[in-house]
């Protein structure tokens, strides 16, 4: 079993694949849609976990790309809750494994109405991947650990990859811009060994106070604020440490009230329009409760975590920092992640189903 750093390390080897085989991979999707563009007007994504995550990573640049309005929400969501079906959109259910109970309860419920739909796992013979109206491969592999880390990044690469297809064929982007936009993707993988060494750095010259915080809240904006959510997932199950992802501007009303010395607080800059208010939140914690750290562009001090995003897709970079800090905290703590600590979880819940029938 490798360790889960190498898994963190083949994240941008696992995009790179996707972008090389895109069009092969996605013919079948195209072939799927094509009588259906006219018509279609929404797309929505139904996912739980690391899957709901790297959607709500990616969520604004897939409208820009497809000119389409984008609904993202859980499973149960889908079935009990948002109750009115749009007869023109096309759904998309983004699992991993392909076993996810209730993602897969949603899907089997759009193709009982005819609602046009799409699965996207890493395992074109699993059970979504037959149920569906027409099946995408994340070619992220079986991956050997739950706690996803190829997984939640592929899965955003194939979901720009899936909008681009559209962009194309609804003409809301052209060739170039297309070629534009993978080339972006690439400048951000390329960014990932050299985040994980500056990340791993990082963390050595503020180990004590990263592994002494009993609580961590993680924040960013637009595609940020997905990868805070993802962030403080790993930092839950890799670090074992509480975690909770918030929107920066939302994460500011109440949220800083419950600030304290014990909790750490990481705010990701990509030091775009919401600079200056990141760069406060960072100060405060800093100032206020001393347990604060910046990641990304313009740091506060030389405890930060600086790098400069090198693509449109800072989502696709920042976790590379969070996923580090989640593997040291581990190590430090002398976890084993290899022991399946929490993941024999049939005698009390079941959140993936390997059975032929639910």
């Amino acid at each position: 079993m490798l360790p889960l750093i190498q898994w963190i390390e083949r994240v941008p080897e696992k995009g790179r694949l996707l972008i090389a085989t895109r069009k092969e991979n996605l013919r079948p999707f195209a072939e799927y849609l094509a009588d259906r563009l006219d018509d279609l007007n929404e797309l929505v994504y139904v996912g739980s976990g690391s899957s709901y995550n790297s959607v709500m990573s990616v969520k604004g640049w897939i409208e820009r790309i497809t000119k389409l309005k984008v609904s993202v929400m859980t499973p149960n969501e889908y079935l009990y809750d948002r109750t009115v079906r749009n007869p023109n959109a096309l759904t998309i259910f983004p699992s991993q494994s392909g076993t996810s109970v209730t993602t897969r309860k949603a899907l089997q419920s759009a193709q009982r109405q005819g609602l046009p739909n799409v699965a996207v796992t890493q395992n074109p013979n699993q059970y979504m991947s037959q149920e569906c109206g027409v099946h995408v491969d994340m070619m992220c592999a079986d991956e050997e650990y739950k706690m996803r880390t190829v997984g939640y990044v592929s899965g955003m690469v194939v979901q720009l990859l899936i909008a681009m297809e559209i962009g194309l064929r609804r003409h809301t982007i052209t060739a170039e811009e297309e070629q534009k936009l993978i080339a972006q993707i690439e400048a951000a993988l390329t960014n990932w060994p050299r985040i994980e060494t500056q990340a791993m750095a990082w963390y050595k010259r503020n180990e004590t106070q990263l592994l002494n915080s009993a609580m961590f809240a993680v924040y960013g904006i637009d595609g940020l604020w997905g990868a805070a959510l993802e962030g403080a997932l790993k930092l839950i199950e890799i670090g074992k440490v509480m975690s909770i992802g918030y929107e920066l501007e939302e994460g500011m009303h109440g949220p800083t009230l419950g600030f304290h010395p014990q909790l750490c607080v990481l705010v990701m800059n990509d030091g775009g329009r919401e600079n200056d208010r990141a760069r406060g939140l960072a100060r405060f914690a800093k100032c206020e409760f001393g347990n604060g750290f910046l990641i990304g562009a313009n740091p506060i001090d030389e405890s930060d975590l600086a790098f400069t995003p090198q693509s449109c897709f800072p989502a696709l970079e920042f976790p590379c920092a969070i996923q580090v800090l989640s593997w040291c905290l581990a190590q430090a703590k002398g976890v084993d992640l290899t022991l399946p600590i929490a993941q024999n979880e049939k005698p009390y819940f079941q959140t993936h189903q390997y059975t032929e029938k639910l």
